[in-house]
């Protein structure tokens, strides 16, 4: 394709990139405007007013997320280790938020304990996994677990041991959640008979 084509591959990245970026700026910015700003603190705010204080987030987190970046980047820390990261916190919360709506009985404590729970259970086992592997917990040695978190999520390579975390974790979530509507369901009816 030659200079051309890696001009024209340049192009469509950059507008791709914008494009992201401009969807992410626009969604936080209408996230903060209608769901904080008019929510919480001026529920009469006219429409000139949103359309100037939704401007002023978009600024604020264009900044924001500049700052943010440039300190990750600083830590050495890339987009591949902060996925990793990602699926380690965030996976837990989906079995809790899939369960509010196929489990009736299901309290927004069960919801919020389960995943919390989960997430502080999955950054502990990678933290175990990342001491019991490197002999030490730091930085570099957590940037180091990439090829752990391969195997952990293949159930495949050579450290079997931290092939079960995920589903520990995940036992460990339910079996909270379950135990934390029981609780629920017992204090609902001692409270039912006591009036």
């Amino acid at each position: 394709m030659g200079r051309g084509g890696a001009i024209a591959i340049l192009l469509v990245v950059f507008m791709a990139v914008t494009s992201a970026v401009s969807a992410e700026l626009i969604a936080v910015s209408s996230l903060f405007t209608y769901d904080l700003y008019r929510t919480y603190h001026r529920p009469q705010a006219t429409n000139d007013e949103i359309v100037r204080v939704s401007h002023y987030f978009i600024c604020f987190w264009a900044v924001w997320a500049g700052c943010w970046s440039t300190i990750l980047h600083k830590a050495s820390i890339d987009l591949g280790w902060l996925f990793y990261v990602q699926g380690v916190v965030l996976s837990p919360a989906v079995i809790p938020i899939a369960l509010t709506v196929s489990w009736s009985k299901l309290t927004r404590a069960g919801v919020f304990a389960g995943s919390l729970a989960g997430a502080v259970l999955g950054m502990l086992a990678w933290m175990v996994g990342c001491w019991k592997i490197y002999g030490e917990c730091c930085l570099g040695a957590v940037l180091g677990m990439r090829r752990t978190t391969y195997d952990v999520v293949t159930s495949g390579g050579p450290r079997p041991r931290l092939q079960c975390a995920g589903g520990q974790g995940l036992v460990l979530v339910l079996v909270l959640m379950r135990v934390l509507v029981l609780v629920s369901s017992a204090r609902s009816a001692v409270s039912g008979e006591c009036h």
